[in-house]
């Protein structure tokens, strides 16, 4: 018997969120989950409420992430491979509300909640290494976002592209050069810009989902 535990693949918490949490079982001969422990940032442990679908090969369980640090989460297990396994998840404490931070995030089109590639607190951290320039600040969150196989997939996941990772990669990479460019030259408000890919649009209606 194997299972995989894991969150949805969001990277990014903050405190208020929730987070779903799978475990999957590949080979499930007689093996169940009997019981989910949620351990709290400040040590404080709660039973949690599994939901199983496939027949009992998946289970998920919600945590609402109410502390900011790390939450632990527990998977009793009996039958075959009997155990505990473990997954955690990090919350990060939510920083002052910014306006700037609204900006950033329309800029890069994360400003979904529901899918969110970066954390208020992260937000925040390339306002600051960027002096609070707006435009700058995003230019780099893009460029990470770029640099990173993981982010490109999640934005094509998100944004439901048929398109590839170089692709996006480089209208990614565009946008921050373009970005730089508007900031260099003192140009309008935050809303004025946007990628240009096939099939890319930087501001849709994002599906109401996480994985």
């Amino acid at each position: 018997m194997a299972y995989d535990v894991g969150d949805t693949g969001r990277m990014a918490y903050d405190v208020g969120d929730t987070a779903l949490f799978r475990l999957d079982i590949q080979n499930f001969d007689g093996t169940t989950v009997a019981a989910v422990t949620i351990k709290a940032p400040d040590g404080t442990e709660t039973p949690g409420t599994p939901t199983p679908s496939g027949g009992g090969a998946t289970w998920t369980v919600l945590v609402p992430l109410s502390q900011a640090g790390t939450w632990y989460i527990g998977w009793t297990v009996t039958g075959t491979g009997s155990g505990t396994q473990w997954d955690s998840a990090d919350a990060d404490p939510p920083p002052p509300a910014e306006v700037a931070q609204d900006d950033v995030r329309l800029l890069m089109a994360d400003n979904d909640p529901a899918n969110r590639i970066f954390s208020t607190k992260q937000i925040a951290q390339f306002l600051r290494l960027n002096d609070g320039d707006v435009r700058r600040a995003a230019a780099q969150a893009l460029d990470v976002i770029a640099s990173n196989e993981a982010m490109v997939s999640k934005v094509i996941k998100t944004q439901d592209l048929s398109t590839d990772g170089a692709k996006v990669a480089e209208a990614l990479r565009k946008q921050a050069t373009e970005l730089r460019r508007q900031a260099d030259d003192g140009e309008g408000d935050a809303a004025s810009t946007g990628f240009e890919i096939a099939e890319y649009n930087p501001y849709p209606h994002h599906p109401g989902w996480r994985y």
